[in-house]
């Protein structure tokens, strides 16, 4: 057991090491990517225990360190070893699919706000003035692109605001990008360790996600209200989840159309980081709500 430990430990390590490295150097997919280093330790976790998945951990940090930056050994261990070894010992423990999604979206979030910790009180990196400079930088570009003055001065003010919900909405955006996280690294861990025959808890079914009605409440509610710190989070929350909401039911009839599934989870992925699609799921997750699409009241 300890030889296949130290087998796997070392595959799963160069698997993590490779996919952040694409991560960070492949512009288009990248981001994409950097949320799927989590899987490799979180199936080694399942298969060989905690020890082997925290020494992977550490290593694939040195590595990365050693290849790229210092710093990300610090990304490595709050980030992917964070989310990777939770999410694995829930799988391992066989909690239920709603529990592993739960801790997933509490260690996606507090490795968050631990990164933002660090970078603030002891990198000494002000995250809004990064952000602030970029904003410029865009402005900028505007600038030099020609664009109409109208048009760079609203640019302007929308940067402005989107800056303030920024400041105003971390509790929320943590939150929020944490079940993100958890959702898109329980759907490739849960589909490659079903493959592997692993034994798992029912699997937690997207398609019959289905929120109770008050949330559009609470949506019309927070943007009246939108000027209240408060209400602002509750509002990036609702959004969030009305939107997932919509991604159950486009996700629903993609299979319901005899789609193959990785072509359904493909659109999918098109859907939501394509922003020109979320008003379209958001509009979706709200009238489904009230009219029930799916048929998943009367069930």
């Amino acid at each position: 057991m300890k030889t296949k430990a130290v087998v796997e430990g070392a595959i799963l390590t160069a698997v993590t090491v490779i996919l952040t490295i694409l991560a960070i150097y492949l512009p288009m997919i990248g981001s994409f990517l950097f949320l799927l280093t989590p899987v490799p330790l979180i199936i080694l976790t399942v298969r060989c225990g905690g020890k082997p998945a925290i020494i992977a951990s550490l290593v694939t940090a040195i590595i990365l360190a050693f290849l790229i930056n210092p710093m990300m050994f610090l990304v490595v261990i709050l980030n992917i070893g964070l989310i990777g070894i939770s999410m694995g010992a829930a799988f391992e423990e066989r909690f239920s699919s709603v529990t592993i999604l739960l801790i997933g979206v509490i260690a996606g979030a507090f490795s968050m706000l631990l990164s933002l910790a660090i970078s603030v009180y002891i990198l000494e990196v002000d995250i809004v003035v990064q952000l602030e400079e970029s904003l410029q930088l865009s402005l900028d570009l505007y600038r030099e692109i020609g664009l109409p003055a109208e048009v760079i001065l609203h640019s302007e003010q929308l940067f402005e605001q989107v800056l303030e919900l920024i400041k105003t909405t971390y509790p929320a955006i943590f939150l929020s990008v944490g079940a993100l996280i958890a959702g898109i690294n329980y759907y490739f861990s849960y589909t490659i360790m079903s493959r592997l025959d692993i034994q798992l808890p029912a699997k937690f079914s997207v398609q019959e996600i289905k929120f109770p009605k008050i949330i559009v409440i609470f949506y019309v509610i927070s943007i009246i209200f939108n000027h209240l710190a408060v209400w602002q989070n509750i509002y990036v929350i609702a959004t969030f989840l009305l939107l997932l909401e919509g991604v159950a039911v486009a996700y629903y009839y993609f299979l319901q159309w005899n789609l193959n599934q990785g072509l359904a989870v493909f659109l999918i992925f098109t859907l939501v980081f394509f922003p020109l699609f979320n008003p379209i799921l958001l509009l979706i997750g709200i009238l489904d709500l009230w009219f029930d699409f799916r048929n998943l009241d009367k069930i």
